[in-house]
């Protein structure tokens, strides 16, 4: 059995390890529900490793990864889900507002960075993106958008790496303007970041390249050519903007999302994502996924299922 596998030696586990291989084994991909059972069956297992109990002490990318990967198997260990939810839904609140103030003073780059770096996050995972972009007062993309989108990214095989597909319906000066664009994740960005308000965050790696800061700087950069040379301000802007990512935005992404609705006050943002189980930010970034989650071994590198179960729980047991 998994657990006593695991038991002589799940006193080793640190926390980042047993997080990480939590999370590595929770977002492997399964063809059934003998597969899907066998998953389970290890998150319950080395869930009771010790550094779990008491869990007082995790907090960022710790508690992340832990409360992502837990989230499957919560009936199953409701005592330990019911800590872990506690701290991590405290954890999302006040993040939710430190992004909103913080991005009042994104005017200080540095300053701004510093505090988004002290979270110690690189995201909230799948599971809780949604969550947290409702408490950023950001909903959901329509239905007819998502389709939209998809069938735009299809078409450009953005799927090989983080693609977003944006599009937007403002009133500017009087006039609308509606434009709709696609855009890849790239190393860094090539866009004119550092001449417009978008801050972006390095967690981990430069994340100034990521597809959905994009598209924001692309809005931006739009109503500054159409409102600038009239003298009007952004913030008298009105309308909304949809954007559609294959992959859960990263915390410096979901913090450029606040600073633009403080620079956009009656803009309205709508925000979907597609999440694949096993699937990276994207080609660029993969390197960096792995460093994010140290004891990874993707399932897109030949692992399949059972035998990459296997491969996540034997890298620290043997």
């Amino acid at each position: 059995m998994i657990a006593d596998a695991a038991g002589p030696r799940l006193a080793e586990f640190n926390e980042l390890w047993i997080g990480s291989i939590l999370w590595s084994i929770a977002s492997c991909p399964v063809n059934d529900a003998e597969e899907d059972a066998e998953r389970k069956r290890y998150l319950v297992a080395l869930s009771r490793a010790p550094v779990l109990h008491p869990l007082g002490q995790w907090k960022g990318h710790k508690l992340c990864l832990l409360a992502n990967a837990l989230f499957q198997v919560q009936d199953e260990v409701p005592e330990m889900w019911h800590q872990v939810k506690t701290c991590w839904t405290q954890e999302l609140l006040a993040l939710a507002e430190l992004l909103r103030s913080a991005a009042l003073e994104a005017a200080d780059p540095q300053r701004y960075r510093l505090r988004v770096q002290a979270t110690e996050l690189f995201h909230v995972g799948p599971f809780y993106t949604r969550q947290f972009l409702e408490l950023l007062q950001i909903k959901e993309a329509s239905h007819e958008f998502v389709t939209s989108a998809r069938l735009h990214l299809q078409e450009r095989e953005a799927s090989r790496g983080v693609a977003c597909f944006a599009s937007f319906d403002v009133m500017v000066n009087g006039t609308k303007v509606v434009k709709e664009g696609l855009f890849l994740t790239s190393p860094a960005s090539d866009a004119c970041g550092d001449q417009l308000p978008l801050v972006s965050v390095a967690l981990n790696h430069d994340r100034s390249g990521h597809a959905e800061l994009k598209a924001m700087q692309w809005l931006l950069q739009n109503l500054r050519e159409a409102s600038v040379p009239a003298g009007k301000s952004l913030r008298e802007v009105s309308g909304h903007m949809s954007l559609h990512v294959t992959h859960h935005p990263c915390l410096s992404c979901l913090g450029a999302l606040a600073q633009l609705q403080g620079i956009l006050p009656q803009l309205q943002l709508y925000v979907s994502f597609d999440w694949t189980p096993g699937a990276a930010r994207g080609g660029c970034d993969a390197a960096h996924e792995d460093a994010e989650h140290p004891a990874a071994v993707s399932p897109s590198r030949g692992a399949h299922s059972g035998g990459c179960f296997e491969a996540h729980f034997e890298a620290k047991i043997t």
